[in-house]
């Protein structure tokens, strides 16, 4: 089952540096009939959460072959928990590794091709001038720069892209970018973009927002 996003529960061996996922499903049996607790009886076991949305994959995270990275935490320490497996006919492994992941950047940004030829099938049979178009993309961009991603509210995450996410566009930036289309296009154009622009800023609209955040992993 892939780890993704949201909360995960482990139990832990720090002796062995093993890990295994445990609710909200029961504890794994391995092959030979041994509970995670059996095998590791005498040694430094305890129980892990998952902590924050770091997470790292190598593959989409529903791929059974993806390598995923997260944190994960005793309360006094975070760590990170390795899930791979060696070929989808074997069990998932899961490996306790000292370090972080770390956050390289994040990019705040709308998907401007779908937004172009929606715009396009929008004001059809009329045409309004590329160079419009281009100088309402180029105002979205620009508005982009500005968002801080941590402010911005998820309603979705992408199901092939592991650390993308998509973000509602907030209210007040909705307002900003009506208020900058007065100085793009004509008042016959404004009053046709209006119901375009209310039904794009649904939580699966094309001003849905598309968040990228990139980690690395940090050894300790």
């Amino acid at each position: 089952m892939p780890e993704g996003h949201g909360i995960h529960h482990f139990l832990a061996c720090r002796t062995c540096l093993e890990a295994e996922r445990v609710l909200p499903h029961p504890p794994e049996v391995d092959p030979q009939g041994a509970s995670f607790l059996e095998r590791h009886a005498g040694h430094k076991v305890e129980a892990l959460s998952r902590v924050g949305d770091a997470f790292l994959s190598d593959r989409p995270p529903w791929d059974p072959m993806a390598t995923t990275y997260l944190e994960v935490t005793n309360g006094s320490e975070v760590l990170v928990v390795r899930s791979g497996r060696r070929s989808v006919e074997d069990p998932v492994e899961r490996v306790l590794l000292p370090g972080r992941l770390r956050l390289d950047h994040i990019t705040v940004e709308f998907d401007l091709d779908l937004i172009r030829r929606a715009l396009d099938a929008h004001f059809f049979p009329q045409a309004v001038r590329p160079k419009k178009l281009e100088q309402f993309l180029a105002m979205l961009s620009e508005l982009c720069r500005g968002i801080d991603a941590e402010r911005l509210d998820v309603v979705f995450d992408a199901a092939m892209e592991p650390h993308v996410q998509f973000a509602r566009l907030p209210e007040d930036l909705h307002r900003e970018v009506v208020a900058r289309t007065a100085g793009i296009f004509d008042e016959w154009e404004r009053e046709r973009l209006r119901p375009f622009l209310a039904e794009a800023s649904a939580d699966d609209g094309l001003l849905t927002l598309r968040v990228t955040r990139s980690f690395t992993l940090q050894a300790a």
